[in-house]
């Protein structure tokens, strides 16, 4: 009967190391990146992030640069059907990355594209239209 309790105590323990849901997903593969181990980094990505992650790679490999492990815990996750973000800290600041559920479970979506679209919609949010006054108007007039 003992024997039994271990067993069932093991598989519990296996089950839990092995979480596949996006927060864990994303955890592993932010603490690959930051330790520069871009192989494991790409086990959890989509195919088309490796390309990204490649870059990465040449560009840590330019740079001589030493491994960072900012990247430790994934505070939360936002997810919408088979999609997601998960929010981490990083050098002080709240950064983000995008998941999505494929037929191999959650991967991280880091594309050129989704980057595109992400810096596309930073720059938009940021953008403050300039408010033209001429000398003998006042700003409300200008709006």
């Amino acid at each position: 009967m003992r024997g039994i309790y271990v067993g069932v105590f093991a598989v519990c323990v296996l089950l839990a190391g092995c979480s596949t849901g996006p927060e864990a997903v994303a955890e592993r593969f932010l603490n690959a990146l930051g330790d520069l181990k871009f192989q494991e980094a790409k086990k959890y990505c989509t195919p088309e992030s490796k390309e990204t992650i490649d870059l990465y790679q040449s560009i840590a490999n330019s740079q001589q640069a030493t491994v960072n492990a900012n990247y430790t815990k994934v505070d939360s996750c936002q997810i919408a059907g088979n999609k997601g973000t998960c929010f981490y800290m990083h050098e002080g600041k709240i950064e983000q990355v995008n998941m999505v559920k494929t037929d191999d479970g959650w991967k991280v979506d880091m594309s050129f594209n989704t980057i595109l679209e992400l810096e596309k919609g930073e720059m938009l949010d940021s953008v403050e239209m300039p408010i033209m006054v001429s000398p003998d108007s006042t700003v409300q007039d200008s709006l």
